[in-house]
């Protein structure tokens, strides 16, 4: 089973094979050096034996990319909003 995500405009998969969750992280080379800037890339970001923190793990990247995290209170709304939005998400898969 694949469920595909999207938070904080990065694409992720959540791929189960019945052993454990694999949580991938979808983007583009974007090294303009490289012979293959531009080229789709796949990084693992973890092996999980529980649904729940293969979640963690999307929303913990997602706000790791946010600068404008300023306080405790706004980290905690994010991951309120994270949860419910992931939630949404695999209600409909």
């Amino acid at each position: 089973m694949k469920i595909k995500i999207e938070y904080s405009n990065t694409q992720y998969t959540i791929d189960a094979d019945g052993t454990c969750f694999t949580v991938i992280r979808h983007g583009f080379n974007t090294d303009k050096d490289s012979k293959n800037f531009g080229n789709p890339t796949e990084t693992t970001f973890g092996y999980f034996s529980k649904m729940e923190n293969a979640i963690k793990r999307i929303i913990k990247d997602g706000i790791g990319s946010r600068d404008e995290v300023a306080s405790l209170q706004e980290y905690v709304n994010i991951i309120k909003d994270a949860n419910a939005f992931i939630g949404a998400q695999l209600q409909e898969a």
